[in-house]
């Protein structure tokens, strides 16, 4: 699923969809979806999404200025909700280019862009609250250097972290202990 609207003449946030489960085998893409309803978020890039359920979420990204505001997106119903009044807590700084997944009823937000520097902080959203947490100083060890543009799944019940830029825009190593070296590419 990709969400665009960046270069969208008319500014419009459109929702795309591939249709995997066709009886035929063709895979159609289907969009743009005009048949989406509720409140979408703004045209923006450099968005990550996550998955509950049946339930799609957006946070933060891309748009002439970075945001930390959250879309809900029902897959079923193609209905998108604004959550960005609901929820409570600190909401992480705006960001794009940041990993966000899911495990339980928990969305996960590591790092990002700032708009002027890599981040490294982790976040969570309770999704049965809708409550925001700030859990970098609970998490043990030393985390991984600032970054944004990295790759981040879940496995096993363990988010992995793939690469990314640091602030100068150079590579940054992966799953590197030593803070003070970072590996740059040509």
């Amino acid at each position: 699923m990709k969400i665009d609207g960046i270069h969208e003449a008319m500014h419009k946030c459109i929702l795309f969809v591939l249709a995997l489960a066709n009886a035929a085998k063709q895979r159609p893409w289907l969009g743009p979806n005009n048949m989406v309803s509720g409140s979408p978020p703004s045209p923006r890039g450099y968005t990550p999404l996550a998955r509950y359920g049946e339930e799609i979420y957006l946070f933060g990204g891309y748009n002439a200025a970075d945001s930390n505001d959250i879309f809900k997106f029902d897959a079923e119903n193609l209905s998108w909700t604004d959550l960005t009044t609901y929820v409570r807590g600190d909401a992480p700084r705006i960001r794009d280019s940041h990993g966000l997944g899911q495990f339980n009823e928990t969305l996960f937000v590591f790092g990002g862009w700032s708009g002027i520097v890599g981040l490294n902080d982790l976040h969570t959203l309770d999704l049965a609250s809708l409550t925001w947490f700030d859990v970098t100083a609970s998490i043990r060890g030393a985390p991984p250097l600032p970054r944004y543009g990295m790759g981040f799944t879940l496995c096993r019940n363990i988010f992995f972290g793939f690469g990314g830029f640091n602030s100068q825009g150079k590579y940054v190593a992966c799953f590197h202990r030593n803070r003070q070296k970072k590996r740059t590419h040509p």
